[in-house]
């Protein structure tokens, strides 16, 4: 790829004399570097060969990705957030509605929100855990809080922390143990929260 130069750098030619043969190659050497490191307008279907530094912005996903060197990285969007369906378990998988579950990517940070509707019943002292929409960079990347309505007693409110770098568990606020040991899901139980983390890759 050709190097950009100031053509101000250049000697500047006498009034209405004509200006150095090189100009005319130089201008379109500008003109190559410029359109390959603007951003570029494509689909996530025909994005460009990927050259570190480069920015595309898709069409078709309301998404603007930079390129890393070895993969294309998500840095924004303006369009709808991508939507997820988490997989919930206490030893049994929990049946569930999903009311909302969309994250937010710009770069590595990952900002998760959810709010489910629980359709089954967990295992009785078990510990309850949920699945990331992405996989975060290290256990203590994670971090968030949630809200679990229990229909058969009261609420209980917590922090969310990394069981691993693919899935958290919920700990109780002020207690010592996981949420699992004083609640068992029930169908009609609602659990919704917030998760911050910074992604592998």
């Amino acid at each position: 790829m050709a190097s950009f130069i100031d053509l101000s750098t250049l000697h500047v030619p006498t009034p209405r004399s004509h200006p150095p043969a090189s100009w005319g190659a130089q201008i379109r050497e500008n003109d190559e570097f410029l359109y390959a490191n603007r951003r570029q307008v494509c689909t996530s279907a025909t994005r460009p060969t990927g050259v570190e530094g480069l920015e595309i912005f898709e069409t078709d996903t309301d998404f603007t990705y930079i390129y890393s060197g070895s993969a294309w990285v998500q840095t924004g969007s303006i369009g709808a957030f991508p939507t997820f369906t988490p997989t919930l378990t206490q030893t049994a998988t929990i049946t569930k509605t999903v009311t909302y579950s969309a994250y937010w990517r710009a770069g590595r940070l990952i900002v998760w929100q959810f709010d489910l509707a629980l359709t089954s019943a967990g295992t009785a002292a078990a510990t309850i855990l949920l699945t990331l929409p992405v996989t975060a960079s290290a256990l203590n990347a994670v971090q968030g809080s949630f809200v679990f309505q229990d229909t058969g007693t009261v609420n209980y409110a917590g922090g969310i922390l990394p069981n691993s770098t693919t899935q958290v568990s919920l700990q109780q606020a002020g207690g010592a143990t996981h949420l699992g040991a004083s609640v068992t899901i029930a169908s009609g139980d609602r659990l919704y929260g917030t998760v911050n983390y910074q992604a592998a890759s």
